[in-house]
């Protein structure tokens, strides 16, 4: 794969993630471009995640022509039977990055599904990946992170994200599991 991939998305938090754990043969470029977030069909036998990056796929090399990675998170609280799911920018806008906690804190249930769905197109190569992060949602602790990173204990830690700070987050999270299953599917390695 020797043409540059363009990371599609006006986040730089995002991007510094991305090219902290993707391999540098990849020459990740980034452009920030305005995609329409459609709300997906739950009723669907294709997951409400794969199909708001199959759109934002869709539309980012329909506006590029070039082949073009998306990516999409989705937190699923066990406490609202998985809402707010991929609302969970919507959500943050609203009532800030402390968003997960502001809706989880009442429930005995604070578990959390936290996904990166990822996507490759290039034209005609298409390619969706999940990366997955499982958890329970606090009360908000540490200074290293950003959206709800402060608010998320991993499965198997005792520290949020924040407090894990951002190399250790970067080998354990969802976008990390992600963005190594898209390196092996288009690199044919981890």
């Amino acid at each position: 794969m020797s043409q540059e991939i363009h990371l599609v998305t006006g986040n730089p938090n995002k991007l510094r993630e991305l090219r902290q754990v993707f391999p540098a043969e990849l020459g990740l470029g980034v452009i920030k471009l305005d995609i329409t977030e459609i709300q997906p069909d739950f009723t669907s036998d294709v997951p409400p995640a794969h199909q708001v990056v199959g759109h934002k796929l869709d539309e980012a090399y329909s506006k590029l022509g070039m082949p073009v990675i998306v990516e999409d998170i989705s937190a699923e609280l066990g406490c609202l039977n998985g809402l707010p799911g991929p609302y969970i920018k919507a959500h943050e806008q609203v009532l800030g990055r402390d968003a997960l906690w502001h809706l989880a804190e009442p429930y005995e249930d604070r578990s959390v599904h936290i996904s990166a769905t990822m996507g490759y197109f290039d034209g005609t190569r298409r390619e969706i990946v999940d990366g997955v992060l499982e958890g329970t949602v606090v009360a908000p602790r540490g200074t290293v992170g950003w959206g709800f990173d402060f608010v998320v204990v991993p499965t198997g830690e005792t520290q949020t994200l924040a407090e894990l700070g951002s190399e250790v987050k970067n080998r354990i999270s969802h976008r990390y599991k992600a963005a190594q299953a898209m390196a092996s599917v288009l690199f044919g390695k981890q």
